[in-house]
C-alpha cells in the first residue's frame, strides 16, 4: 500500500499510522497517532471524513480514542 504511505507522510501532525487489512480484503483498520485531538479533527474535516476512501477502500467511520494501555513483550 505504497499510496497509503505517501498519503500519511503528507498529513501534518501525525506521529505515525498503521494500516491493518483483513484476510478477506473487506476491512481496513487504520490506527494513527496524532499530536492532538484538534489536529485529528482538522484532518478529518479536510478529508471529508473518508480516509478509507482516499485509500480506495470504500468508506470510513473515524473516531478519536484515548490510549489506556500499551502492552509489549519486549
Amino acid at each position: 500500500m505504497r499510496g497509503a504511505e505517501n498519503y500519511w507522510l503528507q498529513i501534518p501532525d501525525v506521529f505515525g499510522a498503521a494500516l491493518h487489512r483483513s484476510k478477506d480484503n473487506r476491512t481496513l483498520i487504520n490506527i494513527a497517532e496524532w499530536t492532538s485531538g484538534e489536529a485529528w479533527r482538522n484532518a478529518t474535516q479536510n478529508a471529508g471524513q473518508n480516509f478509507a476512501g482516499a485509500h480506495g477502500v470504500g468508506t470510513s467511520d473515524p473516531k478519536l480514542y484515548t490510549v489506556v494501555a500499551i502492552v509489549s513483550s519486549r
